[in-house]
């Protein structure tokens, strides 16, 4: 999305990208706290839950606002929580440390988003973001279809930044498996009642 298919003025709109930049430093700030406190064991899925909707808030928000980069930036992110949340045993001190790690970058891209710079900083953080999520491929092939599809439902893009924090629940429900079994009749057949 370009700047000219937004429905804000420039005045307008860069106040937005403020309050955006704002917000999206709080919630890498909150996800960067959840990180370090788990450290080298596995996040409970309350903690992963919680990361997936900092970040999926965010990146409502960013979309919003105009920043696609930012937008894929943080759905990639989300995707590495997301895979998490299927098997938290991938889990390492090593990750945990590269996230953080992302986080401080993603901070910092937050000032430079737009020119050379920005774009250079963003290619670099997919790489990074990318390589935590390779070793996992079978997991992010399932993570793709099960928790986090590409048709999941999008914050509105003419949607304030403020209404774009609602958060998005998470279910962290299994369905029940189907049985192929047909159930035994209930009561006699009608030719024991003769």
């Amino acid at each position: 999305m370009t700047e000219g298919e937004l429905d804000f003025d420039p005045e307008e709109l860069a106040m937005l990208r403020q309050l955006f930049r704002s917000e999206a430093q709080d919630a890498l700030e909150a996800v960067t706290a959840r990180v370090l406190a788990v450290g080298s064991a596995a996040p409970s899925r309350e903690a992963l839950t919680e990361m997936m909707r900092a970040t999926h808030t965010m990146k409502g928000a960013a979309g919003t606002v105009g920043l696609p980069a930012m937008v894929d930036l943080a759905h990639r992110l989300e995707n590495v929580f997301a895979s998490f949340h299927i098997d938290p045993g991938l889990w390492t001190r090593e990750i945990g440390e590269l996230l953080v790690q992302v986080m401080d970058a993603m901070r910092g891209y937050l000032d430079i988003m737009q020119g050379p710079a920005g774009e250079a900083a963003a290619d670099e953080l997919r790489t990074t973001i990318d390589q935590i999520l390779q070793p996992h491929s079978r997991v992010t092939r399932q993570m793709a279809r099960v928790i986090v599809p590409d048709a999941a439902p999008e914050i509105p893009e003419a949607v304030p930044v403020a209404l774009a924090a609602v958060p998005v629940p998470v279910s962290d429900a299994v369905p029940e498996p189907v049985s192929d079994a047909v159930p035994e009749p209930v009561g006699e057949p009608d030719a024991a009642r003769t």
